[in-house]
């Protein structure tokens, strides 16, 4: 019988969570996922907007902030899918959509356009 060391462990893509094994996600496009505040954000371009949005509501230039919403896309009475923004929030009055974009895959530009279309709000890219 084979021993595993620790090294071995670490190296294997499965990880052991309430004794059951699940495998680690793999990341897409190298990004470092990252917590704040209690909230997982998919890299550290989306934490350190994070960290600036909640010093801009502190200030009261912006207000509601909100995380991770999704936004249902429909054509017609037909629910498509969604697109969920990395923040939303209320700046003079309106509606603000943000997006940290590293790479803009062809199914995010469709969201937007979609998301533009059906709501009238234009999604704002932070860029990294």
């Amino acid at each position: 019988m084979t021993r595993w060391t620790a090294a071995d462990l670490a190296r294997s893509p499965l990880t052991v969570q309430g004794g059951k094994p699940q495998v680690k996600p793999s990341l897409k496009y190298s990004n470092q996922p990252k917590y704040v505040d209690g909230i997982l954000f998919d890299s550290k371009l989306e934490a350190r907007r994070y960290g600036e949005l909640k010093l801009l509501k502190m200030t009261g230039a912006i207000i509601d902030l909100k995380v991770h919403q999704r936004w249902y896309l429909h054509v017609g009475n037909v629910e498509l899918g969604h697109y969920e923004s990395d923040f939303s929030y209320l700046e003079d009055g309106k509606i603000v959509l943000e997006d940290c974009k590293g790479v803009k895959t062809p199914l995010y530009r469709w969201k937007k356009r979609h998301v533009q279309a059906e709501y009238g709000i234009h999604i704002r890219e932070i860029k990294a």
